[in-house]
């Protein structure tokens, strides 16, 4: 039996390539103009969450007031919350003159019937400025940027919502390759005296918008506008898959890079009340990422949050530090033994261990809180967000159009 032409059997790879291309970016339409509208509010997440609900947020500033201890500031808001909640997180990077908001842990039946589960305290005074229960659309403007953030992370569908983005990160990763691909010349030309063309000289027309017509301006816009920002649209698409489906994202990362997620010890119940108390813990905290930190020649700018983990049993304090890529989203780590205050692990977002560096580079990419991109790199992440909503709706005029001509 003889071997297809090289060149029939490329082509043939080809059409396939298309097919899948435009019919997998048919499907994935929906969930990214939904992503992308939502990703582009997101960029501004707290600054939009604090102009729609200023009664929570705002404090009032005093000429000499000194700020309460957070870890005070709990213990006080712990005789505010519904009986049998508490609160595990003690947040210490809020902004001076802005409340500190503690979120607060439900018992079900209360969570199940939308009981507030957000207090905001005026860190001067320690007055209660009001509450909510996030994501709940119902209670006006103060939920919209939650709700919007659900939309974004799970089209507020919690589990199901979430693993249903993470199949279409996951396709969209895989599509990234396929667009570059058919971008590519399909041939080598005939090679004329005079007239040696390059590889890349046939490429560049790829990348060039042309505006004579507008299915001309649309179609060439759609593939150059791919191109040009290909490494941010897969630092995106990946980026979600790694948050949304770990499945299969942790043992892609595993192969390229080696080294596996760090994974909390197991208990064989959970301890609800440790024995350290939040005041105890954090001061042992800060004594053990004193002495990881300095044998590691880290420096460390400011404290983050402290936060237990009942089902673990161990207590989480995290720091802004010479690691960090953001400090919005510091990850250096220290977790602690919720019993005896012994280290159970501590964490470098960055410089110990590649994967655990691509990952917190791609994250904080995503998130747009990149320390050293500041707000322009903030306002870029907001543009990519329309971005991938004209990918999405050029995709589906090119796909019209030429089911126009076929018909």
């Amino acid at each position: 039996m003889s071997t297809p032409p090289r060149r029939h059997v490329s082509l043939t790879f080809r059409k396939v390539a298309l097919l899948a291309h435009r019919y997998v970016g048919l499907a994935m339409t929906v969930f990214l103009v939904i992503a992308g509208l939502t990703g582009t509010i997101l960029a501004f997440y707290r600054e939009l969450d604090a102009a729609l609900a200023p009664e929570l947020f705002q404090a009032t500033l005093p000429a000499q007031g000194k700020r309460l201890d957070p870890v005070t500031l709990r213990e006080r808001a712990l005789a505010r919350i519904p009986a049998g909640a508490t609160i595990p997180i003690v947040p210490f990077d809020t902004p001076p003159g802005e409340a500190v908001g503690l979120w607060v842990a439900l018992p079900q039946a209360l969570n199940a019937a939308g009981q507030d589960n957000e207090y905001f305290f005026d860190p001067y005074s320690g007055e209660l400025n009001g509450t909510r229960h996030w994501g709940t659309l119902s209670q006006g403007k103060k939920g919209v940027i939650p709700f919007i953030y659900l939309l974004h992370t799970s089209l507020a569908l919690e589990h199901v919502g979430e693993v249903l983005l993470g199949i279409v990160a996951l396709l969209w990763t895989m599509d990234c390759f396929v667009g570059v691909y058919l971008t590519l010349p399909i041939s080598a030309p005939q090679r004329a005296p005079g007239n040696p063309k390059v590889w890349l000289f046939r490429w560049w027309p790829a990348w060039l918008i042309r505006a004579t017509k507008l299915f001309s301006f649309i179609f060439t816009w759609h593939r150059a506008s791919g191109l040009w920002l290909w490494a941010m649209l897969l630092v995106f698409s990946w980026s979600s898959v790694s948050l949304n489906l770990h499945e299969v994202y942790d043992p892609v990362m595993s192969a390229l890079y080696g080294g596996r997620e760090y994974e909390l010890p197991k208990r064989s119940a959970p301890l609800p009340s440790p024995a350290l108390s939040f005041r105890q813990a954090h001061a042992q905290a800060r004594r053990l990422m004193a002495q990881d930190t300095a044998s590691r020649g880290i420096d460390v700018y400011s404290e983050r949050m402290l936060r237990y983990l009942p089902k673990v049993g161990l207590y989480e304090y995290r720091v802004y530090s010479s690691r960090d890529v953001s400090k919005r989203y510091a990850t250096t780590t220290v977790l602690l033994d919720g019993n005896t205050g012994e280290r159970a692990r501590f964490i470098a977002p960055t410089g110990e261990n590649l994967r655990a560096t691509v990952t917190t580079w791609i994250y904080q990419l995503h998130f747009g809180t990149v320390a050293s991109g500041g707000w322009p790199y903030r306002i870029f992440v907001c543009a990519m967000g329309l971005v991938v909503v004209g990918l999405s709706m050029s995709g589906v005029c090119i796909w019209w159009k030429k089911r126009k001509s076929r018909g």
